[in-house]
């Protein structure tokens, strides 16, 4: 029988925090269920068994429709063969198949969800994911545990969903111990990196950041490490800007080592941005790295830093080259690390303790 079963409907390879999930636990009778990537490189961890389904969301409407019903249904029948005590699901997409194996079969159900949804947003969204939202506010008393990755988004998500039972934990998106090193900046050459799901106007500053760089009175170099770079501002790329194919997660500390400034550009046009502290943050921190983010996301205020390495939160429609005078005089302070071990552990103990 399995300890834990592990639903996740979206690739592995596009989220660090399950990758870090299953690192963390793979000594436990764990499986994962989720979609095949359609990125070159594949997570792999021999100690858990992975059950991938084909993916066919980037066709046309009735193959996405097909392609979630085939998900839930081929995942009910390996939860019926497993027989798993406990379930985390990740997503309200991930729902349907977790909920209707713990009511048929009286198991423990907990759900983590990586984005915080407004009820707004779900009204506007895929009406397949509303209907298995509708299923989920039915049954989120009964739920174990509701993991959402900061304080704020948990108090929006229990006035949102009208909980009242104290299900609601929060597990943040931490890296690996392993990585965290110490770095000094390096003014004489200011290497900026990016590393997300995508880069585009309608949703970050990456316009304003180009300009920004194109005005300094140093060198520099900006690398983003995209998912895709579909929409990204093809005309701005330079010999000093620019864009490469997303690497797999487990070599990202060793390609951060070689920059000084992680960015991060969400414009904070709805809340699930605007109360975020994304794993990257993070990733930059243990990797030493100085941090610039936009004003608008205050999931990040908490973290701020004055000293170097600094965490600071920029107007990036005004930012100008005064951001960069006198970093010689500014003091020299470490970050503090964070890491995902404790955490994962934590939330294996909780979930499967009881």
């Amino acid at each position: 029988m399995t300890d834990l079963a592990i639903i996740h409907f979206y690739p592995l390879e596009e989220y660090p925090p399950i990758q870090n999930l299953l690192d963390t636990i793979s000594k436990h009778n764990v499986i994962c269920i989720t979609n095949t990537s359609s990125k070159k490189f594949q997570y792999k961890n021999e100690k858990i068994s992975i059950y991938r389904y084909k993916n066919n969301i980037n066709k046309n409407k009735f193959s996405r429709f097909l392609t979630y019903l085939n998900f839930h249904f081929k995942t009910f029948f390996l939860l019926n063969k497993k027989k798993p005590n406990n379930i985390i699901y990740y997503e309200t997409i991930s729902s349907f198949s977790a909920i209707l194996y713990c009511i048929i079969y009286n198991k423990k159900i907990n759900v983590h969800y990586h984005e915080y949804t407004s009820l707004p947003e779900y009204r506007k969204g895929m009406l397949l994911n509303r209907f298995f939202h509708k299923i989920e506010t039915l049954c989120y008393n009964k739920y174990f545990t509701i993991y959402q990755t900061n304080e704020q988004r948990a108090r929006l998500f229990k006035k949102d969903s009208n909980i009242t039972s104290n299900n609601i934990l929060v597990s943040p998106n931490y890296p690996p111990k392993n990585w965290t090193s110490k770095k000094q900046i390096n003014t004489k050459t200011l290497k900026f990196i990016y590393v997300g799901y995508n880069l585009e106007p309608k949703t970050s500053y990456i316009v304003e950041f180009i300009d920004f760089l194109n005005n300094l009175d140093v060198e520099y170099i900006f690398d983003c490490y995209l998912m895709t770079s579909d929409n990204f501002p093809t005309h701005l790329i330079n010999n000093k800007i620019r864009i490469f194919e997303a690497i797999p997660y487990q070599n990202l500390n060793k390609v951060l080592s070689n920059y000084n400034i992680g960015i991060i550009l969400y414009k904070g046009h709805v809340p699930n941005y605007i109360y975020n502290a994304p794993n990257k943050l993070f990733e930059y921190i243990a990797s030493g790295l100085e941090v610039w983010y936009s004003k608008e996301i205050k999931g990040i205020d908490y973290y701020k830093k004055d000293s170097l390495p600094r965490i600071i939160s920029i107007d990036f429609k005004t930012i100008n080259n005064s951001i960069i005078k006198n970093i010689s005089k500014i003091k020299h302070e470490e970050h503090t690390v964070f890491n995902c071990e404790e955490i994962y552990k934590n939330v294996l103990t909780r979930i499967t303790s009881h």
